[in-house]
């Protein structure tokens, strides 16, 4: 990311974003979040989000990979069971498919999403 501000005469921080990762295998996953958004698993009925986006001091504050201290703010979820289902959504998103009252996934929201994907034969 350095390399790439200094080849483009930026700023790091120009360059700013979260990063969602999550590793799928046919037994468990394994997911990697830095600053907001959310990764959510479903086996065709519950859905779980493992880590749950951080609050920030204000809205729309988050960490990114440009800043000095994402090492220590890099969180890591191991998800055991099977899963056939997983979603990596933005900030954007999370207010709609996430329920941060319950702490948990809308499944209002995932339900007609995975339900779509499963039935569509394309």
């Amino acid at each position: 990311m350095l390399a790439e501000a200094g080849r483009l005469q930026l700023r790091p921080r120009e360059l700013a974003c979260t990063l969602l990762v999550a590793v799928v295998g046919p037994d468990a996953a394994t997911v990697l979040q830095l600053g907001d958004g959310a990764v959510a698993f479903g086996d065709g009925a519950e859905f779980r989000v493992p880590l749950w986006p951080e609050p920030g001091e204000y809205v729309n504050v988050t960490d990114f990979i440009t800043d000095d201290c994402y090492a220590d703010v890099a969180r890591f979820a191991r998800v055991d069971g099977g899963m056939s289902e997983v979603a990596v959504l933005t900030a954007g998103l999370q207010r709609v498919a996430l329920d941060f009252t319950a702490r948990r996934p809308h499944t209002p929201f995932f339900g007609p999403l995975f339900r779509q994907l499963r039935d569509d034969p394309d």
